[in-house]
């Protein structure tokens, strides 16, 4: 049965590479991210940043290298136990925030703990409450703003604890002083929950108030 791991790291990266048909993506990558820091991927579109995020994100396996979750290592692990590590371990935010239009802002941030067999609607209040929700509970998502709908979506990714955090441009459809909202809660809530969170954003201006800053360019860090 897979645990909470108790490293430090929440993702270790080493010697990715990945190719589709006889194209290149990605040249031995490799990276670090520990609890608590968040970490910002920056780049110019087609430098394999979403197949980077899908491939840490267990979405598909890496043709080559090694993806560590903690102590969990993504490449050793069956489908099913990839699937449930996935759930135990990892949160993921989008640019779109996907919530369930029939279902109030309670029930959606609620809605992983119910799929996982451990509902917790007193951890789903206290997570709307952290990102100033607390009062918006029983909004259906219609009834939300653009930056109210990601803020719910973020303290959804954070229901059942994940030690990592995939943000895939989560402010990009957000105005900026939504997006420096959704950033302040991200950085805050990285250290309140001891989450590593790797971001990744065209936004200069986000990207400049993460903890680290790493650019891939044509399928390489530089």
């Amino acid at each position: 049965m897979l645990e909470m791991s108790l490293s430090k790291e929440a993702l270790r990266v080493e010697h990715l590479s990945h190719h589709y048909a006889e194209t290149p993506v990605l040249f031995d990558v490799s990276l670090t991210l520990e609890r608590g820091e968040v970490l910002a991927l920056v780049g110019p579109s087609g430098s394999g940043k979403s197949t980077l995020l899908h491939l840490i994100g267990a979405l598909e396996p890496p043709q080559k290298g090694r993806i560590l979750w903690g102590e969990v290592e993504l490449n050793l692990l069956k489908p099913e136990e990839r699937a449930r590590a996935r759930r135990q371990k990892l949160g993921l935010i989008f640019q779109h925030h996907y919530l369930l239009e029939d279902l109030t802002a309670l029930e959606n941030t609620g809605l992983p703990g119910l799929i996982a067999g451990k509902p917790d609607a007193n951890r789903a209040q206290a997570l709307l409450e952290k990102v100033g929700l607390g009062h918006r509970t029983t909004h259906l998502p219609n009834a939300l703003s653009g930056g109210e709908r990601q803020r719910v979506a973020l303290a959804r990714a954070l229901l059942l604890r994940p030690p990592l955090l995939l943000a895939d441009e989560p402010t990009g459809s957000l105005d900026q002083k939504n997006a420096a909202q959704v950033m302040d809660l991200l950085l805050e809530l990285a250290f309140e929950e001891g989450a590593g969170v790797m971001l990744v954003t065209h936004d200069e201006r986000l990207s400049a108030r993460a903890h680290r800053t790493l650019n891939l360019l044509d399928g390489r860090l530089v």
